[in-house]
């Protein structure tokens, strides 16, 4: 069947030996516009790579066009394939993934804005300062009686953009664990919302028993104390 140029349904019916089907063929209005979509806008602290998350283009019935402005860096990638730049013609349900080279200077912004069928999106990607020092932690003391090996609350660690060093000192049972890793000594490493727990074998008698940790030069003292 050739299908209509305006809106509108056109029909084949077979009829073998008395058996019939009918096949239909229907037009439907171009619709040129996709739905909207957002590209997240990321941060760095330092000149690198930065893609996108990929996003699927729905909500329209033909080809439409993809334009890409913004920073010299800034491409695309359709389906997974190369990087490009400029203007391609695309179809419903294709994948869509920018790139952007950070700037190498903290408070810069870098921006690819997005043109698909007259819906438009900016890609932003800024570049921050080097933030190693943490909100402030509270581990709280706690009052036990007898000998035990005691845990502390657990804390999440915010507010840092790079990856820092937490140390503990303090009496020589102390001990933490990262993410609900194995129990370790020292210092190690550790990164933005990575959660730590402490851990202190408390006093055989009446006194107290402490931990000191250091994360990002932030610090706090964690201390176990035994009833008489």
């Amino acid at each position: 069947i050739v299908s209509a140029a305006t809106p509108g349904t056109r029909t084949a019916t077979l009829d073998i030996g008395g058996v019939t089907d009918s096949w239909s063929v229907t037009s439907v209005e171009a619709d040129l516009t996709p739905n909207a979509f957002d590209f997240r806008d990321q941060a760095v602290t330092s000149q690198q790579t930065v893609y996108s998350n990929t996003i699927r283009i729905q909500g329209f019935n033909q080809q439409i066009p993809l334009s890409l402005t913004g920073h010299p860096s800034a491409r695309f990638s359709i389906n997974g394939g190369p990087l490009q730049t400029g203007t391609v013609m695309i179809k419903p349900n294709d994948l869509v993934r920018l790139r952007l080279v950070s700037s190498p200077n903290a408070g810069d912004v870098r921006t690819a804005t997005v043109d698909i069928g007259g819906v438009v999106d900016d890609f932003n990607v800024s570049t921050e300062a080097v933030d190693t020092a943490p909100d402030a932690f509270d581990f709280e003391d706690v009052t036990v009686g007898g000998q035990q090996g005691v845990f502390s609350n657990t804390v999440r660690i915010t507010g840092i953009n790079t990856p820092t060093t937490i140390t503990l000192t303090g009496h020589a049972s102390a001990s933490f664990s990262i993410n609900g890793g194995p129990l370790q000594t020292g210092t190690a490493p550790i990164e933005f919302n990575d959660t730590v727990r402490l851990r202190i074998v408390s006093s055989p008698t009446a006194g107290s028993r402490s931990a000191s940790v250091d994360i990002g030069g932030v610090t706090d003292s964690w201390t176990v104390t035994t009833q008489p």
